[in-house]
């Protein structure tokens, strides 16, 4: 889980046992207030003080029953001045406690054993100072409660995303993409994702030639899953600057045609009119991406930059925003920046391949998750993740973000008749991390996404009247989690030491 937005406090429930999803597992679990959870720490640290009062009462008539020598001997005036002394510290160390100094002793002669004595009485106090500040942090185990069940909102997939249903259900995901930008600063601080840019040792011309591979893997813990923390799915990608799909510009030099894949039903058109919008990037999914996810899990994807004749006051030679200087006469080139981006931009050929696995089992399709053994999903869950991971989830990230989907357009100016941004800060490998990282935080974020739709255009949901659908949690900086084994026997043992101490002494 790793949006910083806050659920709101509607779509999750305090004061139900749930599982706490871990790395290991699950823990039994009850959300509360996190002021209530302070007071309990602070109640139990005094609950685990108490307990050491019966405990060492009962020590003591034990330790009465096992030394034959009563310690008022080594009191005697006959008996060595050190002896006398280590006595009454004891009595005096003893008092506190019970007024049974006494009987802490009946210690034998042999200096060991009055050591040894000595020593546990010593280790004991020490003992309930060191428990009343360890034991009671062991109740909060994390910030998370489970989710309402009414809340949760899987949004149905419209059959064409063309249609003015996929329209408005393009509309329902963007909001979520957008969060998952605000939040790659905080993942990024945990790490987690790995992206790599290389120059291979080949180029096009006078073009370099860019790869930039990537990789990370979110797991059920990470989705927020109460019972199937251990689901994991890893994602392998790599990207390469391909020259060969781009063509010449038109007769009117208006355009740049990108060829993807070399099919001739995927031709990309870049207008060379487009300097007073900032430069941004469009996503494209293979022709074959539907039957490449259902049996490999392996798809083909292309990112299309659209940055020229972006105008500049620095240069740049990266591959997408690689600038020559412009033709304007010294005037305008000192009011709109002397340089401009090259046409013919490179795109990118990309591939990913995610793998989903549970328990050392593994698929290659998130459509193949019922195969797993002894993986009990609801089937809601089924059909959700299946839309979530049709496509690469950094599809889906650029396609919402729009024309923010690059880093670049941060950098831009407007200035109403003409526009600039900055080309020298400008990577090809800063944008591509940016979209690798947002892709990592929305897949993370799935479940929590689902219960934070507001507006929801008629699109049917797909957990509707269904509880186990809600089997998830919210992390929360408003909760406590509190670790039922600890709340339970902190204060059973406690009782249980003051009745034994009643009865038997």
């Amino acid at each position: 889980m790793s949006s910083s937005a806050e659920p709101q406090p509607n779509t999750y429930m305090l004061g139900a046992i749930f599982d706490q999803p871990t790395a290991y597992g699950s823990i039994r679990a009850i959300a509360v207030e996190s002021k209530t959870g302070d007071n309990l720490i602070s109640l139990y640290s005094v609950l685990v003080s108490l307990m050491f009062i019966p405990a060492w009462k009962m020590a003591c008539r034990l330790a009465d029953h096992l030394f034959h020598e009563d310690i008022e001997i080594l009191k005697n005036a006959s008996a060595p001045p050190w002896d006398q002394s280590r006595a009454k510290f004891l009595a005096a160390f003893t008092m506190p406690w019970e007024n049974m100094a006494a009987t802490v002793g009946r210690a034998k002669k042999s200096t060991g054993q009055q050591v040894a004595l000595f020593t546990f009485a010593l280790a004991f106090f020490f003992s309930s100072l060191v428990a009343g500040v360890l034991v009671p942090p062991l109740l909060v185990i994390g910030t998370v409660a489970p989710v309402q069940p009414n809340v949760v909102y899987f949004p149905t997939q419209p059959l064409g995303l063309n249609s003015a249903d996929g329209l408005k259900y393009q509309a329902l995901i963007a909001p979520a993409a957008v969060r998952a930008v605000g939040g790659v600063g905080a993942a990024q601080a945990r790490g987690g994702v790995s992206v790599e840019t290389n120059l291979l040792p080949i180029s096009v011309g006078t073009e370099p030639v860019l790869q930039v591979d990537y990789s990370y893997a979110v797991t059920g813990l990470d989705f927020g899953l109460q019972r199937l923390s251990q689901l994991t799915q890893t994602v392998q990608g790599s990207c390469v600057t391909n020259y060969d799909w781009v063509s010449g510009p038109d007769g009117t030099e208006e355009f740049d045609f990108y060829h993807l894949w070399n099919l001739p039903n995927e031709v990309v058109a870049v207008s060379r009119n487009q300097s007073l919008h900032p430069p941004w990037a469009t996503m494209h999914k293979h022709p074959n991406t539907k039957q490449t996810t259902e049996t490999s899990g392996n798809n083909s994807y292309a990112v299309v930059v659209h940055s020229v004749d972006r105008t500049s006051f620095t240069t740049s030679a990266d591959p997408w925003y690689s600038t020559t200087q412009g033709a304007g006469d010294p005037l305008t080139a000192l009011y709109i920046g002397p340089y401009q981006v090259r046409p013919g931009r490179p795109p990118l050929s990309c591939w990913q391949k995610d793998t989903w696995s549970f328990r050392g089992e593994m698929v290659n399709s998130v459509f193949n998750l019922g195969n797993l053994t002894d993986i009990d999903m609801p089937p809601e869950w089924h059909d959700f993740l299946r839309i979530q991971f049709a496509a690469p989830k950094i599809v889906d990230i650029g396609i919402s973000l729009g024309r923010s989907t690059l880093v670049s357009s941060t950098t831009y100016l407007d200035r109403i008749t003409v526009a600039n941004f900055d080309a020298d800060s400008s990577k090809l490998e800063r944008d591509m991390e940016r979209l690798v990282w947002t892709a990592y935080v929305a897949s993370c974020d799935i479940f929590r996404e689902s219960t934070m739709v507001v507006e929801r255009y008629n699109i049917p949901n797909g957990a509707a009247n269904s509880d186990r659908a809600a089997q998830f949690v919210l992390s929360t900086s408003a909760v406590s989690t509190l670790s039922l084994s600890v709340l339970i026997a902190v204060p059973a043992v406690c009782a249980t030491l003051w009745i034994l101490q009643i009865f038997l002494l």
